[in-house]
């Protein structure tokens, strides 16, 4: 490649910061795309608006034709669900109400647990035929998708930037997600990864990874907690409680052939408990998990000679 230039674009999105860089990209263009793909995906899954497509077709019983970006989403978090062996459990979302976490993050505050929601599961309650678009509900509930709509989104966007030749390469970040697409600098993509035990307001160290391609993500039980009913809580409910799972882990990175993929896999494994490290080395994913106690490890394929 005998003339490089990295163009970049920032901002913040859902009470979170966002970064897309680009070889030889189009500025304008690239931030076109995103706002536009950021858009459908809000407006088809966000469940604290009412006006969402996924809010107004999960509360009423029957057969919903929905829309392709509606349709794409679902069959992520099922995905998402086949992956993880139904850890990963999309119908959680009324488990987050009871929680005190029903409306956007930036705007919670300290408040009382709600009545105890009755627990639905996804595939039983509520299902999605990719072929026909129809989504079924059994059970009205609050379907969540946080788990898999940020990544696969990440993972679209990127695409997108290539496909319409926009850029001859590029990566986008979007809160703990990356993903990469097209061709990659001679010494790859740097990525910032958090090594410290500690929190992050405390001084957390990173190391610095060259990465290639696929996509990156990161998933945590100590940045999205809030207080209700007098005790604290975070957003990766076990679906067998209804309640914040008891992770040993701070923090669990996983490289993956897909931004999604890697999302499922780092969240499943606060799910997955002790037993995460070689169920990520088994399913062939490259993984650092930091623990609340101990020494951080590394499984599969994680990069370890990087500086």
């Amino acid at each position: 490649m005998t003339s490089v230039k990295i163009t970049r674009i920032s901002g913040s999105l859902w009470g979170t910061t966002y970064e897309m860089a680009a070889i030889n990209g189009d500025s304008g263009r690239m931030q076109a795309i995103f706002d536009e793909l950021t858009q459908k995906c809000e407006s088809a899954v966000s469940r604290f608006s009412p006006l969402s497509e996924l809010s107004r077709v999960s509360s009423e019983i029957g057969d919903h034709v929905v829309s392709e970006d509606l349709t794409d989403y679902l069959e992520s978090a099922a995905l998402g669900m086949f992956l993880s062996e139904g850890l990963l459990d999309p119908c959680i979302g009324d488990a987050l109400v009871g929680l005190g976490y029903d409306r956007d993050f930036d705007t919670l505050s300290e408040g009382s647990l709600m009545t105890k929601l009755p627990r639905r599961r996804f595939g039983e309650s509520v299902s999605i035929d990719g072929e026909s678009h129809v989504f079924t509900v059994r059970q009205p509930c609050v379907v969540d998708l946080g788990a898999t709509a940020k990544a696969r989104c990440a993972d679209l966007i990127a695409r997108r930037v290539i496909a319409d030749g926009t850029a001859l390469g590029v990566i986008i970040g979007l809160g703990g997600d990356l993903s990469l697409a097209g061709v990659a600098p001679e010494d790859g993509w740097p990525v910032a990864i958090a090594t410290s035990a500690k929190s992050t307001n405390h001084g957390e160290t990173h190391r610095s990874l060259a990465v290639f391609g696929g996509g990156v993500a990161t998933s945590s039980t100590e940045v999205r907690r809030w207080g209700a009913g007098g005790s604290e809580h975070h957003h990766v409910i076990d679906p067998a409680t209804g309640q914040s799972a008891m992770s040993p882990w701070r923090l669990v990175t996983v490289l993956a052939p897909s931004c999604l993929e890697a999302n499922i896999a780092a969240t499943t494994a606060h799910l997955q408990g002790d037993l995460a490290p070689q169920l990520l080395a088994d399913g062939g994913f490259g993984a650092f998990l930091v623990p609340y106690e101990g020494e951080c490890i590394e499984v599969g394929f994680w990069p370890r000679s990087a500086a």
